[in-house]
């Protein structure tokens, strides 16, 4: 069994070097595997019509960046087969920096979805991925 630093140098590996479906899916599933075997896994699915791995394979919870969103909400969208997670590409605010000149991008929204889905986790009995899915799902469809 991987250690877990493993598995987060396998997932980010992926995020950093950009890797798209279809190039390499078949090699990221080991990496998906350990890390939801150790916990959850977060990634980017998609970002201007790319699928990124290994957001974009099964067991994984899919985020997208979505411009619109506001930095303290989500939104919830089915792809094919699939629950995707839209959510804001912003970090916090800085204080005296206007929002547009700060840092932004698919991984703030990943990074902003993974709070959401440890609220999430709180409440899922089994802590299994599609669980923590549905309560997020079923969460914003009563917001």
């Amino acid at each position: 069994m991987p250690e877990p630093i493993d598995v987060v140098v396998v997932l980010a590996s992926f995020l950093v070097y950009g890797d798209t479906a279809g190039d390499g899916a078949d090699m990221g599933m080991g990496g998906v595997d350990a890390a939801v075997d150790h916990g959850d896994a977060y990634a980017a699915a998609e970002d201007d019509g790319v699928r990124w791995l290994p957001g974009s394979l099964p067991g994984v919870v899919s985020v997208r960046l979505d411009a619109t969103c506001p930095r303290h909400e989500y939104r919830v969208a089915a792809g094919e087969g699939a629950t995707i997670f839209g959510a804001s590409g912003f970090p916090r605010e800085i204080p005296g920096v206007p929002p547009e000149r700060n840092l932004n991008g698919i991984s703030f929204a990943v990074a902003n979805m993974s709070g959401f889905a440890a609220c999430a986790r709180e409440e899922a009995s089994a802590g299994s991925i599609d669980e923590i899915v549905r309560l997020l799902a079923v969460r914003r469809a009563d917001a």
